[in-house]
């Protein structure tokens, strides 16, 4: 009877253990320094057109705190996605703030290397439902 008692008490830590353990875990995005990076829960949708038609596959960069066109410079863009056969991208776990967006790529249907940029407003004004769509014209 007393080792069923001791068997209990240590299935019983156990398992306290291995929850503390497992439910404790989480799964951190970390920037290039090892810290982590803390998520915001804003979407932004954008669809980079040219004349009236989509543009698939171009490559969009956003810079935060950022209110003038930062330049072409892609490596100094905190996000960058690539747009769906559509022209369509979106950016995710953003925070509210001041971006700009820039987007770069080559318009096949048309023949030509095209580019677009806009400064964009993440804020109570600009969303619905924690996200803002903008239509981002690009040219050559």
């Amino acid at each position: 009877m007393m080792q069923m008692m001791k068997l209990a008490k240590i299935l019983v830590f156990g398992l306290i253990l291995a929850f503390f353990t497992i439910g404790c875990k989480k799964n951190d995005i970390l920037n290039k320094d090892g810290s982590s990076v803390v998520q915001g829960n804003i979407t932004l949708k954008v669809h980079s057109f040219h004349h009236s038609w989509g543009v698939p596959y171009v490559h969009l960069y956003l810079k935060k705190n950022a209110t003038e066109f930062p330049g072409r410079d892609s490596t100094i863009y905190e996000y960058t996605v690539q747009a769906d056969s559509d022209g369509n991208a979106e950016f995710t776990q953003l925070y509210p703030g001041n971006y700009y967006i820039y987007a770069t790529g080559n318009d096949y249907y048309f023949g030509a290397w095209v580019r677009g940029q806009s400064a964009v407003q993440l804020n109570s004004s600009t969303l619905v439902n924690q996200t803002a769509s903008i239509d981002l014209p690009v040219s050559e």
